[in-house]
Order: structure tokens, then C-alpha cells, then sequence
């Protein structure tokens, strides 16, 4: 299985929970909201995502964190500023589980 979602730890950073062991917290994404369409964002810890695989029979056999600095052509300022602020910390991770 390959599943490539935010990083756990990102959500303390982009301010969706306040305490990255809140596990269970959700919250609204603004983005998909300001279109009229409604998607939450449910926080689970890292741990939280092994320890269910694992009990599943699947075992992390590979992790990448996304590297931001690849994104270019970003016309808006706001999003630009956005990506410059969180240049340093990966946002998306890449996971893959076997069997």
C-alpha cells in the first residue's frame, strides 16, 4: 500500500491542532469551505497511522517527506509568502506499507 498524505507533524505548524498529540481533533479545511464544499481535516498522530497498519499486517517499509522547495509558478502573492514561510518543513509524506 502506498498512501501519500499530510504530515502528521504538520499540523501543528500550519495551526490546525495546538498539541500534535490531540489525536482525533477536526477541523475544517478553509480552502475547500470558501467553494461551498465541506471536508475535515481529522488529526491522527503518526504513531496512530503505524500502530493501525501494523495491526493490520502491513509494516512501514518506506517513508519520504515531500520536499516544498520543488513548487514554482505561483502567481498569487499570499500563496507565494505562504510557501516561502514553510519552505523548511514538509507538508506531505509518502508512506509505504507491505505485507
Amino acid at each position: 500500500i502506498v498512501l501519500s498524505k499530510n504530515n502528521s507533524y504538520s499540523a501543528v505548524v500550519r495551526g490546525k491542532v495546538e498539541n500534535y498529540f490531540d489525536t482525533g481533533k477536526s477541523v475544517e479545511y478553509a480552502g475547500m469551505a470558501s467553494v461551498g464544499v465541506k471536508v475535515f481535516y481529522y488529526h491522527r498522530t503518526f504513531e496512530d497511522y503505524i500502530n493501525e497498519f501494523s495491526k493490520h499486517g502491513f509494516f512501514l517499509s518506506r517513508m519520504s517527506d515531500l520536499n516544498p522547495n520543488g513548487i514554482s509558478g505561483i502567481k498569487n502573492d499570499n500563496k507565494r509568502e505562504l510557501i516561502a514561510r514553510y519552505r523548511r518543513f514538509p507538508f506531505l509524506m509518502v508512506l509505504e506499507f507491505t505485507r
